[in-house]
């Protein structure tokens, strides 16, 4: 692209910093927003170096490189990048620029322009939305019972954690092979199928007395709890398992005598 004499006022957009680098970084233009997001006044800042004031030494290195290949011709990188930047207040803010280059009028590459958008909260949301799955999911595979998610359209599970491994015999890559249908004695699909639609329509708490079967055969009996709930946007049953196979018996043992 060719800026020509440019009009300041054409560039003062309000939401976006927009910016333009001569061939060794320094800022020859910057907007109202970028002097807003940057913290310092158009006088301050026109001819300080970008790199040197700007970026965060951690990453310096690798910003340059990208603005280097920039200059060089590298088409990849003109459409979106992100990184930190500095202010003068010493805070980090993140950012999403899109570039361009720009040329004389004698088709001589002079520099970059870019457009950047402050992401920061969006980026912080991201973040916090990350620790808090982290933490949903270390309290999902250190839980004491056994839990499992399944689509309810396909029955097919889509989600296990260690606990119920353990109980049933399977790895987590073996079971989410499977569906409900796998885990419980085929006598009881019926009786299983109908106290899964009731938890997941909330119409019971708690499904007792439920016939478990392992990967080896073997059966035990579970009270398990749980509802409805959605994953990555299909309709889903969570299971919650805790073996009462000692109960069941104990009851039995009751019920014989």
């Amino acid at each position: 692209m060719k800026l020509g004499n440019y009009k300041r006022g054409l560039f003062d957009i309000p939401t976006v910093m927009l910016l333009c680098l001569n061939r060794v970084g320094d800022i020859s233009f910057i907007n109202k927003k970028g002097c807003e997001i940057l913290g310092y006044s158009r006088k301050e800042i026109l001819g300080m170096n970008w790199f040197n004031h700007f970026i965060k030494e951690d990453i310096r290195g690798e910003i340059r490189d990208v603005f280097f290949r920039l200059l060089s011709g590298d088409d990849e990188l003109t459409e979106y990048y992100e990184n930190r930047v500095l202010t003068k207040s010493g805070e980090e803010r993140m950012l999403s620029f899109h570039n361009a280059i720009i040329y004389d009028d004698n088709d001589k590459v002079v520099g970059i322009f870019s457009s950047g958008n402050d992401i920061t909260e969006q980026h912080l949301a991201t973040e916090r939305l990350k620790e808090s799955e982290k933490v949903l999911n270390d309290i999902f595979e250190s839980a004491q019972d056994g839990m499992l998610v399944a689509e309810v359209e396909s029955k097919k599970f889509t989600l296990a954690n260690n606990k119920i491994c353990t109980m049933l015999g399977y790895s987590k890559e073996e079971l989410l092979q499977l569906s409900i249908f796998d885990i419980h004695p085929e006598e009881a699909h019926e009786h299983v199928f109908e106290n899964v639609s009731l938890l997941a329509q909330k119409q019971i708490d708690l499904a007792t007395g439920i016939p478990v079967k392992r990967k080896d055969g073997t059966v035990f009996y579970a009270d398990i709890s749980g509802g409805h709930l959605t994953v990555q946007g299909k309709e889903s049953v969570l299971g919650i398992f805790r073996d009462t196979t000692e109960k069941q018996l104990y009851i039995k043992s009751l019920e014989q005598a």
